[in-house]
């Protein structure tokens, strides 16, 4: 069921005559099923949108990444003792629910372990801008400005409103 170009009004038929023109090869592979349901960029978007990062790397072959370059917070994590790294990811980038996701940093050639917060952070912030934060464990560098990509793993737990800093360095510890 291929489709593409302007409108998806482009299909297999006209790949196919599309190749004899331009000299180049198709080949239409069968679909592939995960437990009866069609793998596609609806099952992987739906997945991702439910927070199932297993399925999604199941499904992608690979963990879900958000990327960007890492930007000055408001040194809350600093002043607790845990420093995160942050980014603002596109607009229109899919993330998953807001919340706590066990994660690991790609960063300068080298993997980190860490745990990673999407969302708006309630605790401390009244605005509404939507940020992927990530304490980094074991790691102490300076790395503002350097790009970054966040692979989340697993789903942890919804995003909260704590009563007060003292109850989300208790959390975060």
């Amino acid at each position: 069921d291929v489709s593409f170009g302007k409108g998806g009004k482009g299909n297999r038929v006209l790949l196919e005559e599309m190749a004899e023109e331009n000299d180049f090869t198709v080949k239409i592979i069968e679909k592939i099923f995960d437990h009866g349901k069609e793998i596609s960029s609806t099952y992987v978007r739906d997945a991702v949108k439910q927070g199932e990062m297993e399925l999604v790397t199941k499904l992608l072959g690979q963990p879900y990444h958000v990327g960007g370059t890492i930007v000055h917070g408001r040194h809350l994590g600093t002043g607790l003792g845990m420093p995160t790294v942050n980014i603002l990811p596109p607009p229109e980038k899919l993330l998953p629910p807001n919340g706590v996701y066990y994660s690991y940093v790609m960063m300068n050639g080298r993997i980190y372990l860490g745990i990673t917060n999407i969302g708006t952070k309630p605790t401390v912030s009244g605005e509404a801008v939507m940020g992927v934060e990530t304490f980094i464990y074991d790691f102490d560098q300076d790395v503002y400005g350097q790009d970054i990509q966040v692979y989340l793993l697993h789903y942890k737990r919804p995003e909260m409103r704590f009563h007060g800093i003292e109850a989300l360095k208790k959390q975060m510890a």
